[in-house]
């Protein structure tokens, strides 16, 4: 250490009035151990209580008594140019005493007396004396997700439901309301829909004045198509049952409903009817038939029974059967509570969930259709009874031709 610096740090500290002569001959001590050179990662090359550090002036010995806290932070105010950065000190003040300082070649000097300014300076680089705490982050809890969407109002006009997985709240209703929006609506006559699948053989599906019917029946597997001279399995023990396929269904594309549906007598088989639902229900109070206000289905008559010309019986699976007792016949076991008035709903008193598992419980080993069908009711039928509506007779479209092979174009008298 020079002559002339150790004399500056000696003025300083005796105009301070913070050192006594004591503290004089420790600091030329400190000083003179500091100027050791060193080699970095070598501490055998510094004396006790020393330690290797790479100064501006190279590696040099450093007293670790005045090195500072673990923080090793910026100290917000320090000295800058004394050597004390890493002193973790009090904010703004760094933890050094003026007998510890190395005044460096390129300290500040005071306009006063032209002396280093010891006591000022830019505030200090990042401590280099402490270790670096660092406490990794808890991250915080895990994001819930948020409620499940609802779409919008039922069914007026409202987005797809999103509440979970397809299927399960979403555009087929699965666990919700039947949440898909409205297509354009219709004005027409006012009837009502009730719900029916007897197995029995269509009336349709018999001779007419124009020769053998296309609409076929099927056998007891439900798939082979019989002709038309097979009698009903309804009447005199026949073989001719309901085909499986013939069960409503859902369209996305068209965000629309299919199916076939027995009505009075004198309706003309194949004649097509769009059916319109109010979200009110024909009989008594029905919780799931509010979400069909709006919702359209295209429905073909196939058969005709002795009811009135405003109602208008879905073939819906599991649906009941009336009085024919036919579906025990084709199915080989007691159909039990798929046939009873009312069907699998009633058994389940209008719970969804129970009519879905249901449909799978009963047709199990009988029939993927047949679930599917069923599972309709509870999906995009939202679980409804009877329903209000209005219809108008429509051209009868594709996809129930192409499942019925029948077809009569729409008038305006019905």
């Amino acid at each position: 250490m020079s002559t002339k610096r150790a004399v500056l740090v000696l003025r300083v500290a005796v105009g301070s009035g913070l050192l006594g002569l004591a503290s004089v001959a420790g600091c030329f001590h400190s000083l003179d151990r500091e100027d050791v050179k060193c080699q970095l990662g070598d501490q055998s090359t510094c004396p006790i209580g020393y330690e290797c550090r790479e100064t501006n002036r190279g590696p040099r010995c450093h007293n670790l008594e005045s090195s500072g806290g673990v923080g090793g932070t910026m100290a917000s105010g320090g000295s800058g140019p004394v050597d004390a950065a890493a002193s973790g000190g009090r904010d703004g003040a760094p933890d050094v005493h003026p007998a510890d300082a190395v005044v460096p070649a390129d300290a500040p000097l005071r306009a006063d007396t032209g002396e280093p300014d010891l006591m000022s300076g830019s505030g200090g680089g990042p401590g280099a004396g402490g270790r670096t705490v660092v406490r990794p982050g808890t991250g915080g809890a895990p994001a819930a997700g948020g409620n499940p969407g609802r779409g919008g109002a039922l069914g007026k006009g409202g987005a797809i439901a999103t509440g979970g997985r397809p299927g399960t709240g979403g555009a087929l209703g699965y666990g919700g309301a039947t949440l898909h929006g409205t297509n354009p609506q219709i004005t027409g006559s006012s009837a009502y829909a009730k719900r029916l699948w007897d197995c029995c053989k269509p009336s349709c599906a018999n001779w007419t004045d124009a020769g053998p019917s296309n609409l076929p029946s099927c056998g007891k597997d439900g798939v082979t198509r019989l002709t038309t001279d097979e009698p009903s399995s309804c009447y005199k023990a026949g073989a001719a049952h309901l085909c499986y396929d013939l069960g409503p269904w859902y369209d996305p594309v068209t965000n629309m409903s299919y199916g076939f549906a027995y009505n009075h007598l004198s309706r003309e088989c194949g004649a097509c009817y769009m059916l319109q639902f109010t979200g009110e229900a024909y009989i008594g109070e029905d919780n799931g038939v509010a979400a069909l206000a709006g919702q359209q289905m295209i429905v073909q008559a196939i058969g005709g029974i002795d009811v009135s010309r405003e109602e208008f019986d879905l073939l819906i699976p599991g649906a009941g059967e009336m009085y024919s007792g036919s579906c025990g016949i084709q199915w080989d076991m007691d159909p039990g509570e798929a046939t009873k008035s009312g069907g699998l709903l009633s058994a389940c008193s209008g719970d969804k969930d129970c009519l879905r598992a249901k449909c799978s419980s009963t047709f199990a080993t009988i029939s993927d259709a047949l679930i599917a069908g069923c599972a309709w009711s509870a999906d995009w039928f939202n679980g409804t009874n009877t329903a209000r509506l209005v219809y108008q007779r429509v051209n009868c479209p594709e996809q129930l031709v192409a499942k019925s092979g029948i077809s009569a174009p729409a008038t305006t008298s019905d």
